[in-house]
C-alpha cells in the first residue's frame, strides 16, 4: 500500500509541476520612452500594458532591449517571439502579424532648434535640411526613396543630442516620445 501511495504522490507531483510550468514569451524591443525603455523607470507604459494582457492568459513576458533594426532582425530570424511598437508598413506586414488596432495613437512631428527656421510641405522641401533618422524606423526608407540624405543613428535619443549640438536640423518622431526625450535630456529649452 505504501508503494501505491508513493507512486500516486509521485505521479501527482509530476503532473502538477507540468501544469504549473510558466509560459514565457520573449520580446525584442528598444528605447522608446515613455512607451518602452530599459533605462527609464517611468518609460514603460506599453510594456506594462503588454505584460498585463499576456498575464491575463498566464503568460509571463521577458523583454530584451536592442537597437530597433536589430529587434526586427532578431524577431524575424526566430530568436525572439515578437517585437513592438511599430508603425504598420507594407514591408512589415509581409514579415510579421500586425494587429489591425494600434496600441497607441500619436502624431509624428518634426523637432528642431528654436533658432532654426523650418518650413516644409512636401518631402522635396526637406532636402535643404540636415535630417536625422533612427535605424529601423519607417522614415529611413521613405527618405531614401525621396532622395533625402539623412544621417542615421541606432538610438533615438542621439538625434536629440545632435539637434542640441546643431549637427542636424530636423528629426521626426512621435510627439509624445519627442517631448519625453527633450525633457529627460534637459534640452527642451532649445528645441521646438
Amino acid at each position: 500500500m505504501k508503494k501505491i501511495i508513493f507512486f500516486i504522490s509521485l505521479y501527482l507531483c509530476c503532473t502538477l509541476s507540468a501544469f504549473s510550468e510558466e509560459t514565457v514569451i520573449k520580446l525584442a524591443i528598444g528605447e522608446y520612452p515613455p512607451f518602452t525603455s530599459e533605462k527609464e523607470l517611468h518609460g514603460k507604459l506599453l510594456e506594462e500594458v503588454v505584460s498585463a494582457a499576456f498575464g491575463l492568459e498566464g503568460i509571463r513576458v521577458e523583454y530584451a532591449y536592442f537597437p530597433w533594426a536589430r529587434s526586427i532582425a532578431l524577431t524575424e530570424n526566430g530568436e525572439y517571439d515578437g517585437t513592438f511598437p511599430w508603425l504598420k508598413t507594407a514591408d512589415r506586414m509581409e514579415i510579421f502579424h500586425l494587429h489591425q488596432d494600434s496600441l497607441i495613437q500619436d502624431e509624428g512631428v518634426y523637432f528642431h532648434l528654436k533658432t532654426t527656421t523650418f518650413d516644409w510641405s512636401t518631402l522635396e522641401d526637406l532636402k535643404k535640411y540636415r535630417v536625422g533618422v533612427t535605424l529601423g524606423y519607417a522614415n529611413v526608407e521613405i527618405y531614401e526613396k525621396a532622395g533625402i540624405k539623412a544621417e542615421a543613428v541606432p538610438r533615438e535619443e542621439l538625434n536629440f543630442k545632435k539637434i542640441a549640438g546643431n549637427r542636424i536640423d530636423v528629426y521626426q518622431t512621435s510627439k509624445t516620445v519627442g517631448y519625453y526625450m527633450m525633457h529627460s535630456q534637459k534640452v527642451s529649452s532649445h528645441i521646438l
